[in-house]
């Protein structure tokens, strides 16, 4: 029996299923920053940095100047919230389309089809944008900056030390990247200010074939890993380090593929007692729809809100995904980030 349906079920099943439409595959900043997500009733963000070594941290910016407080080791800063906002239009046309194919099937089975239909199609266009943006933010906060999607204006600098930005030739033979680790383990617990209780690392695909090459390494691990490293083709504990490879990737505004990680990249991470190493704040959404955001005493709003409307003419609904997070190092002295020359 044909089913009829009208545009009234698709935007109520659209309204529904945006719902189910979750962030996902963010290694990064699932990992550092998800964890340490805290609402913020103020469009600005205020937090801590700690300084563990004598230089003065920069002024940041996000839109407007920030507002710097000595607190002795800590700078209290002060920044407006960045925002993230996709929207996607289904048009009307659209939806008459998919009525027509519904007729073909049974209800039950014609529902199911197109809430998957639209979970997958807002999963691939809006929700992946954030997606790859929040997974840009974390990257680039791993390496003290934060950009822009034209990956040229500094949103937020967290002036990392210079000596925690080395490079580092691991190809040559007299080169020792067990030594270097533990240098640079010892430069972190000297200038964090912290207890360390432990570390980990992600590097690119370049930095860790120099280290599968490197014969020192190689000496080291021969015996006890050398079955594991042949299996894997990766090294995954050195220097009491965990070491994780990570090539996942995103297209910037010129079309070019580009590295979350770059390739020859090795970013060690200190484990810190305390565990503020990262923190990620996150404004109101200033909408008149949105819970904790203008027009609205409901307090606290979800990380990402959800919004759909419809539009006369062109005849159709709009969906938009929002979200106002700012993924902060509060311990730039944490980390080094390793540069390995090819």
């Amino acid at each position: 029996m044909p089913v009829a349906m009208d545009n009234t079920f698709f935007i109520t099943a659209l309204r529904k299923t945006i719902m189910n439409v979750q962030p996902k595959n963010l290694k990064l900043f699932d990992r550092y920053f998800r964890p340490v997500l805290s609402f913020v009733e103020s469009d600005k963000i205020t937090f801590d940095v700690y300084e563990g070594s004598p230089g003065l941290l920069k002024n940041l910016s996000i839109y407007e100047p920030a507002q710097i407080v000595d607190k002795g080791n800590r700078k209290a800063i002060t920044v407006v919230a960045p925002r993230i906002a996709p929207k996607t239009f289904f048009a009307a046309a659209e939806f008459n389309r998919m009525a027509t194919i519904a007729s073909q099937f049974g209800a039950n089975k014609a529902r199911e089809t197109f809430k998957q239909k639209f979970q997958r199609e807002l999963q691939n266009s809006v929700m992946a944008k954030i997606e790859t943006t929040l997974e840009f933010w974390a990257s680039r906060a791993l390496r003290g900056k934060i950009y822009d999607s034209d990956m040229s204006t500094v949103l937020v600098d967290y002036n990392m030390p210079s000596d925690h930005l080395p490079t580092v030739d691991w190809t040559s033979t007299s080169s020792n990247p067990i030594e270097d680790i533990r240098k640079w383990k010892a430069q972190i617990e000297k200038d964090v200010s912290a207890t360390v209780v432990g570390f980990e690392a992600i590097c690119g695909n370049v930095a860790m074939n120099a280290l599968l090459k490197n014969e020192t390494v190689l000496k080291l691990l021969g015996y006890q890993k050398g079955a594991s490293i042949a299996e894997k083709g990766k090294v995954e504990l050195l220097a009491d380090t965990t070491i994780e490879e990570y090539n996942a990737t995103f297209t910037d505004p010129e079309g070019d593929t580009v590295s979350f990680i770059p390739d020859n990249a090795f970013v060690l991470i200190a484990k810190i007692a305390t565990n503020d190493v990262f923190d990620c704040p996150y404004a109101p959404v200033i909408d008149l729809k949105a819970p904790g955001g203008v027009g609205s005493d409901q307090g606290m709003n979800d990380f990402i809100f959800r919004k759909v409307w419809e539009e006369e003419d062109p005849s159709g609904v709009w969906v938009k995904l929002e979200t106002r997070p700012l993924p902060v190092v509060r311990r730039p002295a944490a980390i080094v980030f390793a540069t390995v020359t090819p």
